[in-house]
């Protein structure tokens, strides 16, 4: 407001009357000729006249006498029976100089007889200020304005009362809307048409979340009858801008707690930019609710960079609650169209509290982009800590793209709670390219206690939901990025149909505090994706992990879901999933970890150290996968039922890994990284069940031991269990597929009569990933019983035998069922038999071998000799079994013979088929090109055509060559260790023939540690021979304890 020139004049009106001004050269304001009686008309007419010079007053001192005086408010009202005259120049209407004034308007400026399309006042002036007037019921038909501000701007509006009564508590005398008796004007309370810079409202003398005083102007009732074209404040028209809107109370009374709402939107913005609604000053804020449509509606592609901040909308003005009468029709905030904009703020006060509205804010439309919602308080009161809700969704951005909820920096943060529904909703194809961050959305201010989106009632309402928009982004890899998405009634996040492809969520806590220290649960899934294909939940940077923990607080629910055929290509990386956020701590989910259902070709995990999930302490499994269509997922370098640092058990409360009637997936993989840990859970380590559950491949993975594969964190049930699942492989052929399968209660089961064709081969099952140290099952190594058949343990290829060792019952057991073949393994130190069939310990041949029972109780060979030359080693022996067959014969050496005499075979020695005779005989005489030495004990296994595998035969003890002095390094035991060694041991690696001495072991084979494994971490590779060189050359190598030296003897 401008200071007042010295020479302008003040016109004091002194009469309600409507009579013209006499004489306006004159400079005197009365309606004859020396009557001294002033008009408002009159006064506007000698202030526009052409010689009135400066910034011009009309002030008023009407007496108690006046004809318009009404004794029961004080007040004195002035009803025009036809328009004022337009305001044309700048002048100062202060209705504050009447007498009698206090804190409320007593001039009142009534339109009931102006006419149909008539506004209160019009000012085309500018530099005008407009203070303490009542001004209602103007004009009957849309376009009937209580103030028109058009062209000229810098106008002051304050301290008045629009579309309401003079004491700001009646609109509506009878309460029965479109009777003609409300006190509302019939088109807009301000409209700014083509102005700018105009202020509405002020900070000065107000009372914040008090009754409106001082500048603060109440604007309420707009729209009187049924025009719902009509706003509290309608700012439009080219070059309406710089417009501030600011401590009004717009569509409530004087209170504002009761309705008194304007029939369309509280403020409407349309077209136009660069205005300011509220602000983040004490007192700046307006509170707009009760209106009939929208709180504030922003529209156009013309309306941008307008800007709302410190607003209560759709509350009472203290912000502390909210009734059906503070509540706006439809939206608290619409942005529909219109780019650019700014809702809140990062300063303080700049956020808005947007709370029991039907929907909090809105952005729709393509063309409303890059809007920026931040600071806000969405559903809940002032303090951030009571419910409030919207009635629908707290935030819904419907067709729009890059747009952003929230921000990295502390004061961008939404508290997005309370609301009915969605806390936040993302819908439509076109909406894509948003961006949601750090954010708290379903807690209260703190993040440490729910405040639910969604009702309790129906069990619906998530966190966020993504409804067929493609590429957007929940969270961020900057500090500061991540949202708090917890305490929701339904999901923490939901990604919905195949339209909302290429989600990302990175950085988030799903379940928990904003420290990912406690649990404040999602009520069901912390992330369910259905039918979305492509999210990527997580990164290979540690910025881009989320915790997902502690959901399912009201049911069994999963930290993250795939369901559906189009949810295909999820990635699952680097995140925390049932610990808290130092991976150290169980914080479960109640239910899986990861559940996929029916969702093809996602991979959880991945081959670095960056994109390894922790999924450990969850209520039921780690990662289970459901359903034929949930096929061709990889499951690969995570830690599951671990800690973060591979060490100690986080146990899972099933399996580590469970697939259901799923087929083609991998867990694990064949290169350096793609091992998972699966370790220390509840029940089994990897569980495949079901007859469609096929093809599933499990290699390269640490079942049962820490992450070095050298301690035990023994799952509580079998390592891995094959329950009625056919033609699965676990293991394979080289050395990065190997699992190792120790520390568990069984190593590998397989049970029921659909779990047939499957192979397990390559594996350490019982020893410490270096394959020479014991780490042994409870019970067996390998079980197979429940009439399974047609399994392989081990195989003819090379690298397909198994190493079973140290295991607390029997190497292999197979209970019931039949062709199940043991072929080529190391099976050796286990506390029970090597092979036993029938789970009743050694079984005796029968003659003609017509018995039947596991593997038809095949009967051994017997071992007749064993004698080695420099050449090789002749093997003799005889078998009856079957008439006229061809049997294959495997024959087998270890240092010791089993306490039960028969068995068991630690060193792979060769193969040789028979035929069986008429009689059921057959016998062997053959030389193996593998020396065993004078002392070693010989056995042999026979396998019949339909695949069944015998017990071990009875030990023989073998004569000949005499075992070499083995050192660590003298691969081809030459007695020194030398280049020529690690030649050799590149040939070996490189699959190629090796000369060696007489009864030297072959490389790769197990005695006390892999011979040709100089540095001891299991397996024999070019880095083997480096080692080799490296010694020759007299430098430094280096070797995994506890390891021999190189040139030292072999214990």
């Amino acid at each position: 407001m401008g200071v007042e020139p010295a020479h302008a004049a003040t016109f004091t009106v002194s009469s309600t009357g409507n009579g013209q001004d006499a004489n306006t050269n004159d400079g005197i304001c009365e309606t004859a000729t020396g009557n001294g009686v002033c008009t408002l008309r009159a006064a506007i007419e000698q202030a526009n006249a052409p010689n009135s010079a400066g910034l011009d007053t009309i002030a008023f001192n009407i007496p108690a006498s006046d004809p318009g005086y009404v004794a029961s408010t004080g007040t004195f009202k002035i009803q025009p029976i036809s328009p004022l005259p337009v305001i044309g120049d700048p002048v100062i209407i202060d209705g504050h100089t009447q007498p009698g004034f206090v804190d409320k308007p007593v001039i009142e400026l009534s339109g009931l007889s102006a006419g149909a399309l008539v506004d209160g006042l019009r000012i085309t002036a500018g530099n005008s200020t407009v203070r303490g007037l009542a001004i209602y019921k103007f004009g009957s038909v849309s376009g009937s304005n209580g103030i028109e501000l058009q062209s000229a701007g810098n106008n002051v509006i304050e301290g008045n009362f629009i579309g309401v009564d003079v004491t700001g508590t009646i609109e509506d005398p009878n309460g029965i809307p479109g009777n003609g008796d409300e006190y509302g004007n019939a088109g807009s309370g301000i409209f700014i048409n083509g102005s700018s810079n105009n202020t509405i409202g002020g900070t000065a003398g107000a009372t914040p979340g008090g009754p409106c005083t001082g500048a603060c102007n109440i604007i309420s009732g707009a729209g009187r009858g049924s025009l719902n074209d009509a706003h509290g404040v309608e700012i439009a028209g080219s070059g309406a801008t710089g417009n501030v809107v600011e401590g009004n109370i717009i569509g409530l009374d004087i209170g504002g707690t009761l309705d008194f709402g304007n029939k369309g939107d509280g403020v409407h913005i349309t077209g136009v930019g660069n205005n300011t609604i509220g602000g983040s000053t004490t007192g700046a804020g307006n509170t707009i609710s009760g209106n009939g449509s929208d709180g504030v509606e922003i529209t156009g592609g013309g309306a941008t960079g307008n800007h709302l901040e410190g607003n209560y909308i759709g509350t009472e003005s203290s912000g502390a609650t909210a009734t059906i009468k503070t509540r706006n029709g439809l939206y608290g905030v619409l942005v529909n169209g219109a780019p650019g904009n700014i809702i809140g703020g990062t300063a303080a006060g700049a956020g808005n509290v947007v709370s029991f509205n039907l929907i909090g804010i809105q952005v729709q439309s393509g063309a409303a982009t890059g809007n920026l919602i931040q600071g806000n308080l969405v559903g809940t009161d002032v303090t951030g800590n009571l419910d409030l809700g919207n009635i629908a969704y707290g935030i819904m951005i419907s067709a729009a793209p890059g747009n952003t909820i929230g921000g990295p920096a502390s004061g961008a943060r939404n508290v997005v709670s309370g609301n009915n529904n969605h806390g936040i909703e993302i819908s439509g194809a076109a909406s894509t390219g948003n961006l949601v961050q750090g954010n708290y959305i379903g807690t209260d201010i703190t993040g440490n206690t729910e405040l639910p989106n969604g009702l309790l009632i129906s069990n619906t309402g998530n966190g966020i939901r993504i409804n067929g928009a493609p590429s957007n982004t929940i969270g961020g890899t900057a500090s500061g990025a991540g949202n708090v998405i917890s305490g929701n009634v339904a999901y923490g996040i939901e990604i919905d149909a195949a339209g909302a492809a290429g989600t990302t969520i990175q950085g988030n806590h799903i379940g928990t505090n904003p420290t990912a220290t406690s649990a404040v649960g999602n009520h069901k899934d912390g992330i369910y994706i259905n039918g979305a294909p492509n999210t990527v939940i997580g990164g290979t940077n540690s910025g881009a992990r989320n915790v997902i923990s502690g959901n399912g607080a009201l049911f069994v629910a999963s930290g993250v879901t795939l369901t559906g055929s189009g949810a295909s290509g999820t990635q699952v990386k680097g995140n925390f999933i049932g610990t808290d956020v130092s991976g150290m701590a169980a914080l479960g989910n109640s239910g899986e970890g990861v559940l996929v259902v029916g969702a093809p070709g996602s991979i959880i995990g991945g081959n670095t150290a960056g994109a390894r999930n922790v999924i450990s302490g969850n209520g039921i499994h780690g990662v289970e996968i459901d359903a034929a269509g949930g096929t061709g997922n990889t499951v690969q370098g995570n830690y599951i039922g671990v800690s973060v640092s591979g060490n100690g058990a986080i146990a899972n409360g099933g399996d580590g890994i469970y697939i259901s009637d799923a087929p083609a997936n991998t867990i694990g993989g064949g290169g350096t990284g793609f091992a998972n840990v699966i370790s220390g859970n509840g029940s089994m380590g990897v569980e495949i069940l079901g007859v469609a559950a096929s093809g599933n491949v499990v290699r390269g993975n640490y079942i049962g031991t820490n992450a070095a594969g050298s301690a035990d964190l023994g799952n509580a049930q079998h390592g891995v269990f094959i329950n009625g699942a056919p033609s699965n492989t676990i293991g394979g052929t080289s050395p990065a597929a190997r699992n190792v399968i120790s520390g568990n209660g069984t190593g590998v089961f397989i049970q029921n009569g659909g779990a047939s064709g499957n192979t397990i081969q390559g594996n350490y099952i019982g020893t410490t990933a270096a394959g020479n140290a014991a780490l042994g099952n409870t019970f067996d190594g390998v079980r197979i019983g429940g009439n399974a058949s047609n399994n392989v343990v081990g195989g003819s290829a090379a690298g397909a035998g198994n190493t079973i060792a140290f295991n607390g019952a029997n190497g292999v057991l197979v209970d019931s069922g039949t062709g199940n073949s043991m072929l080529s393994n190391s099976i050796t130190l286990n506390t029970s038999l090597g092979i036993d069939l029938g789970f009743d310990g050694v079984t005796a041949n029968d003659g003609g071998d017509g018995d039947s029972g596991a593997n038809m109780l095949q009967n051994y060979p017997i071992v007749s000799s064993s004698n080695s030359t420099a050449s090789g080693t002749t093997m003799t022996g005889t078998l009856n079994s079957l008439a006229n067959t061809v049997f294959t014969i495997q024959l087998f050496s270890d240092p010791a013979c089993d306490p039960s005499g028969f068995g068991e075979g630690r060193v792979f020695v060769g193969s040789v088929d028979i035929t069986t005779d008429g009689g059921g005989n057959a016998s062997y005489n053959h030389v193996f090109p593998t020396i065993v030495p004078n002392g070693m004990f010989v056995t042999a296994t026979a396998t019949d055509p339909s695949g069944n595998t015998s017990e071990f035969s009875a030990c023989k003890q073998a004569t000949g060559v005499p075992p070499p002095t083995l050192m660590q390094g003298d691969v081809d035991c030459s007695s020194a260790v030398n280049s020529v060694d690690a030649l050799k041991t590149l040939r070996y690696t490189a699959g190629l023939p090796v000369v060696q001495a007489a009864a030297c072991p072959q490389i790769g084979a197990l005695l006390n540690q892999i011979f040709g494994d100089v540095d001891c971490n299991g397996q024999v590779n070019s880095v083997d021979a480096l080692k080799i060189l490296r010694f020759a050359a007299g430098l430094a190598y280096s070797q995994s304890p506890p390891c021999t030296a190189i040139s030292a003897v072999l214990p």
